[in-house]
């Protein structure tokens, strides 16, 4: 279960942004936007895992993961839908 804030924050970001997209050039931009490894959102999220004290780090870990799961599954609910 995601309880980080800010992770939480970005998830609701995406919830938004996703409701608002129309075309294959929005799903896109969401795609880049949050879920690439080394530009998207979540990877800078990732980055904080080092600054992290290590019992913490496996956990915010996990919660990243799981949360790029469950971006992409929206967004790909939304793109069969769409078309």
């Amino acid at each position: 279960m995601i309880t980080d804030s800010v992770l939480l924050e970005l998830k609701d970001a995406f919830t938004r942004d996703l409701a608002a997209a129309s075309s294959e050039e929005d799903f896109e931009g969401l795609e880049s936007g949050y879920l690439k490894k080394k530009k998207g959102r979540l990877a800078a999220e990732m980055s904080r895992l080092p600054s992290l004290p290590p019992e913490e780090r496996r956990g915010f870990g996990q919660q990243v993961n799981e949360l790029k799961q469950e971006l992409t599954q929206l967004l790909d609910e939304r793109k069969k839908a769409h078309h």
